[in-house]
């Protein structure tokens, strides 16, 4: 190997490295702060493989010059987990000592490339229902699709208790089979905020959806086949940087303080539109924990609506809460699948 062409491949590999670190400080920098590492965190995973990958080729010659990104990757290692789980479980049985969250974005149960009717999307949802019998429901993007009777079918599953976001059978709609009591909050548009009566204790459970990035198709396309023009990519880092500065103050202003504030153990779940990597992740768990980390199994998929799919819908727990068991359901109802988690109190 020239000396040339090893000092070029250095830089690129010193350029690899620092992205990878820099798209991990998410843990401590909000958008507002830097925008960087915001804007890095959903290349995170592919920054660690590009990295690792580094690491092999360098060692394969025999290279002391692996320690570059050898070193980054021990350094934000502990991201791992949060993308990659190996020993989980997907299955408890249903027991009265448990809850069974199931949080899923419908969108309106418009399947993609249109392969089941939203009718047909809906009752296929209910029978995922039926088979798994979780406690509640949390969807968001939900509408009552034509020419089935949803609403009817979740009640005869037990499915008594409503309430939707600004008092609408629409949007976030969190159904239950346990009495649900207003938690009276600022109307936040991306969240409400309930408290389950589950007889081993009252539950704060808040459903979220956050603002999504509003990419359009060709924009999404763009961006995973780094097809695109330098106006392009400011537009597109502009439309990204105004949602991550907006769900810094989504955190800041609507969930830490229904956390920090609520008599009840809290658990928060819907759809947050950012992945493991994104600075509200990281925030929130610092306080509560990821499910599919304490049970998860595998790579997660959750959102699958274009070229590139990322886990960005996540159930958090209190700590106060085991995780016994973590599901994500591969279907065609909608772009993204539904994913469970079952939590059981802690004696003390």
């Amino acid at each position: 190997m020239g000396k040339f062409f090893r000092i070029l491949l250095l830089i690129i590999n010193v350029v690899c490295a620092a992205l990878l670190v820099v798209s991990t400080l998410t843990v401590w920098l909000g958008p507002s702060q830097m925008r960087l590492p915001s804007l890095l965190s959903y290349a995170c995973p592919y920054l660690f493989v590009i990295n690792a990958l580094w690491v092999i080729g360098w060692l394969c010659f025999s290279r002391k010059e692996f320690l570059v990104s050898a070193i980054a990757i021990a350094l934000r290692i502990g991201f791992v987990p949060q993308f990659l789980q190996l020993s989980g479980t997907a299955d408890v049985p249903v027991s009265n000592t448990t809850l069974r969250i199931l949080s899923f974005n419908a969108h309106g149960f418009n399947s993609p490339n249109d392969t089941l009717s939203p009718a047909a999307g809906a009752a296929k949802f209910v029978e995922i229902l039926r088979t798994e019998q979780p406690d509640v429901v949390s969807l968001e993007e939900y509408l009552t699709p034509k020419g089935y009777k949803l609403a009817d079918s979740m009640e005869a599953l037990g499915y008594r208790y409503v309430r939707g976001a600004r008092n609408r059978i629409a949007g976030i709609v969190l159904f239950s089979k346990y009495p649900l009591q207003e938690v009276p909050q600022e109307d936040n548009g991306g969240m409400i905020c309930t408290d389950v009566q589950w007889p081993q204790q009252t539950v704060r459970l808040v459903s979220v959806h956050l603002d999504s990035y509003q990419l359009t198709a060709d924009e999404t396309h763009a961006v995973a086949h780094l097809q695109y023009d330098s106006s392009e990519v400011r537009h597109i880092f502009h439309k990204m940087l105004q949602t991550t500065r907006q769900h810094e103050q989504q955190w800041k202003n609507g969930l830490l303080p229904i956390i920090t504030a609520s008599p009840n153990p809290v658990i928060v779940a819907g759809d947050y539109n950012d992945t493991p990597a994104s600075y509200i992740y990281q925030q929130i768990s610092k306080h509560l924990n990821d499910a599919f980390v304490k049970q998860g199994r595998g790579l997660c998929t959750t959102y699958k609506g274009g070229p590139i799919s990322y886990r960005i819908d996540h159930i958090f727990c209190d700590k106060s809460f085991a995780v016994r068991a973590y599901k994500c359901f591969d279907t065609d109802i909608s772009d993204h699948n539904p994913v469970m988690a079952v939590v059981e109190r802690i004696s003390e």
